[in-house]
Order: C-alpha cells, then structure tokens, then sequence
C-alpha cells in the first residue's frame, strides 16, 4: 500500500538586509545616470552656444566686410584736368537745421581705448561716380541749382541721389552735399535742382558751401586754375558699425534721424586698425591705431595724403557665449601691447602690436568663453585709385 507524501514549501520575502542593499544599488544607478545626463545636457548647452557664437561672429564679420570693401568708390578725381586727388578731406552737409562738417574717408575709426571702436565705411553707389561731370558756370552758394556739362547728352542724375560739389586741386577745401530732388536736360548741360523740402537741403538762407572762398568754379573755364567737380554719389551710404549692449549695431549716418540697429547678439568688442603704406606705394608697412596727431579721426582728419595711404583694415570681433559658466573658463592673455582682460585680437609683433580688449567691466567676465573672429580687409577702391 502505497502512501502520498506533501510537502510543505516554505516561501520568505527579501530580509532587511539586502532590501537596503537593493536600495543603495538603485540610488547609486540614479545617481550615475543624472550626473551623465547633467554632462550630456552641459555638453550639448556649450556645443549650441557654440554653435550661435559663430553664426554671429561669421554674420558680423560679413556686414562689415561688404560694406569696408566698397569703401572709396567715387571718393577720388582722375581725369583729364585732375590726377588722382582725393575730392576732399571734410564734407559740409545740413542736418539737424545746421550746417555739419564731417570728415570725408573711404574708412574711418573711432578708437575707444581699451574698449569697442567703431568702423565707417563711405562709398558711392551710382555708377556714374567715377566720371564726375564738370560746372558749366560757376556757383556761388548753395541756394543756386548747378549746371552740369552733358557732354554726353544723357541724364546720369536721378531724383534722390546725393551730389557733392568738390575742389580737389584746393588742398582743405570741403565739399558741399546736396541731395537731387528735380533734374533738367538742356542738352549742353543739365541743371541739377534741390529744393528745400528735403530735409538733407538746407534752406536758402543757410549757405553750406566754404565760407569766405571763392565759388566753386566752371569745370572748363580757362581762367580756373583748379576747376570744380560734381560727383554723383548716389545713395552715398556712411555706414558705421560699432557695440552697443553686447551687439553689433549697424547705423546709416547720411539718412537724416537714422537710428542704430542690432546685427548680430553677443557681440562684445570690435577693434580695428589701419594697414598704412609709404606714399605712393601700394605695399602695407604698417599696421597703426586711430591715434594721434596722424590718424585720429574723433576731433581731426588725417590729411589727404595720408587718408590715401590707408590700404586696408585689419579687423577683430569678439563674441561671448551666453552660457553663464559655473567656473571660470576664461583666463588674461598678454600680447604687445600689454595685458587683456579677455581674449587676444591677433597675433601681433613689437613693432605692430595689437590693441587692448578689456572685458572688466562685467565682473563675471572669466565665467563666459569667448572666439575672436579676425580678418584684413582690403579697400579695393583706394588701392585702384592710385594706380
């Protein structure tokens, strides 16, 4: 006979022990998973900082650069009376109810020290401006319309472009700008009207042309030693580009009550500097500041002789991340000139050394990175002009 034998299994949960075990495994698997997510999202928040600082950097670099390489177009007379002469060094214009000098360069900086400069970029955008035309008689101010010669019988003037009226064999004389509201064709020459409704003419009342100087002469009158020209600058865009609250802001200074506007975000230093050659030469030798009695362009103009020796701008950017880093990750960096309390410009030597950047000014400075974007650019339109 046979018998069933059952047996009782015996079922136990986890002990305390090794629930506390499994507890401390899991957070240490959490912890180690959150500290790789936090690397990763540091990573990926530094690489698409990254990835804007360029964008703008490249975008700065662009809009300066389009403008600098027009830079001069118009701006020289070379001819059958006149050789290669710079129309003027100043420009008397009317804005602000006044007549305003400004100075006349293809390029010109403003040097802020240790902090931004600003760039301008002047040019003529007609294509006409390399063949001034000259006065069929003489004009004694600015409440007269000027007459063109029109040798070839065509109208080269348009409603709405920019006129100067230059002088260029009278060293320091200025020219005059007048801005064409109305054009008539008479065949021989053309009268070139500019009524006082546009803001940039001024009233008959106000006389912008030199005070106390001759008028400006007929172009093919025998008894004028230096004739006087009339340049069809266009739209004669005075671009200037400079920092305002960590931007790069891009101002068209011949529109009347124009205002600055941002181009490119994070933009906190532009520094730039002449490339100089010898007189007469094409060649650079020298890399200088907007300093000094030679070159400053804040209260004085560089001669024409010397704004002619300007062959290029060397220029540098500086864009800062917008990550606000834990650490500092940015350290001084010395070159010639001294110590910088932020990135570099650009390599540089004793006899050309870079100019100061100085960041200071925002205490977390060391927390941010930076990238210095830097380039030459050369004034194509001056360089030719000399040839």
């Amino acid at each position: 006979m046979f018998r069933t034998i059952t047996y009782r299994r015996t079922e136990t949960g986890f002990s305390i022990v090794e629930l506390m075990v499994g507890t401390v495994i899991a957070m240490v698997a959490i912890l180690v998973i959150f500290n790789a997510f936090a690397a990763f999202e540091g990573q990926k928040r530094s690489t698409t900082t990254t990835n804007d600082v360029q964008a703008a950097g490249m975008l700065a670099l662009q809009a300066i650069e389009r403008d600098v390489r027009m830079a001069g177009y118009g701006m020289t007379v070379n001819n059958a009376i006149i050789s290669n002469l710079l129309a003027c060094t100043t420009m008397n214009t009317y804005a602000a109810g006044a007549l305003t000098p400004v100075s006349f360069m293809p390029v010109s900086i403003i040097d802020g020290g240790t902090g931004s400069d600003s760039i301008t970029a002047l040019y003529a955008t007609s294509p006409f401006a390399s063949t001034p035309g000259m006065l069929s008689a003489a004009v004694a101010n600015s409440s007269l319309d000027p007459a063109v010669s029109n040798t070839a019988n065509t109208t080269i003037f348009n409603v709405g472009d920019y006129i100067l009226l230059a002088q260029p064999q009278v060293p320091g004389r200025p020219c005059s700008r007048l801005r064409v509201t109305n054009t008539t064709n008479l065949g021989a020459f053309i009268t070139l009207q500019h009524a006082t409704t546009d803001p940039a003419n001024p009233p008959a009342a106000t006389n912008i042309f030199p005070a106390a100087s001759a008028p400006y002469p007929a172009g093919y009158d025998d008894s004028a030693e230096a004739p006087a020209v009339v340049i069809n600058m266009g739209a004669m865009p005075q671009a200037r580009y400079s920092v305002s609250s960590n931007s790069l802001t891009y101002q068209n200074l011949t529109v009347t009550g124009s205002s600055a506007i941002n181009l490119a975000s994070g933009v906190v230093a532009l520094k730039a500097q002449y490339g100089i050659s010898n007189s007469g030469s094409q060649q650079i030798n020298a890399w200088v500041r907007a300093t000094g009695a030679t070159w400053a362009t804040t209260a004085t103009t560089p001669s024409a002789a010397n704004i002619l020796r300007i062959k290029a701008l060397r220029v540098a950017v500086v864009v800062r991340s917008s990550l606000l880093e834990k650490d500092n990750v940015t350290s001084t960096c010395s070159n010639n000139a001294g110590t910088n309390n932020g990135p570099c410009a650009w390599s540089d030597t004793a006899a050309n050394p870079a100019p100061l950047i100085d960041l200071s000014a925002d205490t977390n400075w060391r927390r941010y990175r930076y990238r210095v974007f830097e380039t030459i650019i050369p004034l194509r339109n001056v360089i030719w002009a000399n040839l």
